[in-house]
């Protein structure tokens, strides 16, 4: 294993310090050899900091001065990788476990194939071990991405995904160095599936290890998403549609964009759980009105109004967005 590629992971943390020492206590159990961990800490309050550098000192640790969000804070990390002279770089989630054999079996692969570009293992609940995600499935009409539940078993060594998640994503750093780092305008969510297609257009293959496992306690059977979560992942579904879809794909996205945002919010509503339901006004109008980065918005009133009357609603919203974005894609060669 001497001559074998340097693999630097990075975990991301913030005030996740029973999870990250779990995390952490995995990666030390490896069986590659040739790799470091980075613990990039965004600015915890819970000492997490202090009990990494007394427990596992080999462990090189950046600590931000502030919550930079999942991009930029993971970006911090890769530049040290580079400094470093990284072959590859795996992002892992500091609520993820690891089997011994997942980095090298994840290593082997990529170096089959130089077109391939990332990758991602068999994410596995953490809560039950039966339930499987197998690769990752985006849905463009609507532009929701969610992993696929299915077993590993029988499945080849790899095969192609249409995005691998970040909280387990193995990436050359040539890949990086060509298509550039994590967009730091997603501020957290979507910003792997961001990644992903911008490395698929470059002529990189994105694939799923299906041997390879990785233990998350945020896997889809136990997602309970905060409010800050649903803003951002309604706010960055615009801006990943934004970035990427091709006007054809347009009109079914707009209808979505109404139709299933209402739902939501209904559905909120009437589980007495207000905040979800503001979160997913407030994301959207920020998604619309190009609102990025780690601020959170509220929209004005007069939005939420046109959320309540419905028709007035999606009248206003289905006309800005055919028009929005209409002359920029058209320029850069997405009416096709």
């Amino acid at each position: 294993m001497s001559h074998s590629p340097r693999v630097f992971v990075i975990v991301l943390t913030f005030n996740k310090k029973n999870d990250t020492f779990e995390c952490l206590d995995s990666l030390v159990r490896t069986d590659y050899a040739n790799y470091k961990i980075i613990l990039v800490d965004n600015s915890s309050t819970d000492e997490t900091v202090v009990a990494v550098r007394q427990t596992f000192p080999s462990i090189h640790i950046i600590k931000n001065v502030r919550n930079l969000g999942f991009a930029e804070g993971n970006n911090v990390g890769i530049g040290y990788a580079f400094e470093c002279g990284a072959d590859y770089v795996l992002l892992l989630n500091d609520d993820a476990v690891v089997n011994p054999d997942t980095i090298g079996r994840l290593v082997k692969v990529a170096d089959s194939d130089p077109k391939i570009g990332m990758l991602c293992p068999t994410i596995v609940s953490y809560h039950d071990h039966s339930r499987e995600f197998v690769g990752a499935k985006l849905d463009w009409p609507s532009a929701a991405a969610f992993e696929i539940e299915q077993s590993s078993g029988g499945l080849p060594d790899y095969l192609a995904t249409d995005y691998a998640p970040g909280c387990a994503l193995l990436v050359k750093t040539v890949v990086i160095k060509d298509i550039g780092l994590l967009d730091e305008r997603y501020f957290a969510y979507y910003e792997d599936t961001d990644w992903s297609v911008r490395a698929n257009r470059s002529g990189y293959a994105v694939v799923v290890v299906p041997s390879a496992k990785v233990r998350h306690k945020g896997t889809p059977d136990r997602s309970i998403k905060s409010a800050t979560a649903t803003y951002y992942l309604w706010r960055n579904r615009f801006l990943f549609m934004r970035k990427h879809g091709r006007l054809r794909n347009w009109p079914s996205f707009a209808k979505s964009y109404v139709r299933k945002p209402l739902e939501r919010i209904d559905s909120h509503i009437k589980n007495a759980d207000p905040q979800n339901a503001y979160a997913i006004i407030d994301g959207c109008w920020a998604g619309i009105t190009g609102q990025y980065g780690a601020q959170q918005v509220q929209a004005p009133r007069w939005f939420k109004h046109a959320v309540r009357r419905r028709l007035g609603f999606w009248l206003w919203l289905t006309g800005w967005l055919y028009f929005l974005d209409y002359r920029r894609l058209k320029r850069e060669g997405g009416a096709c």
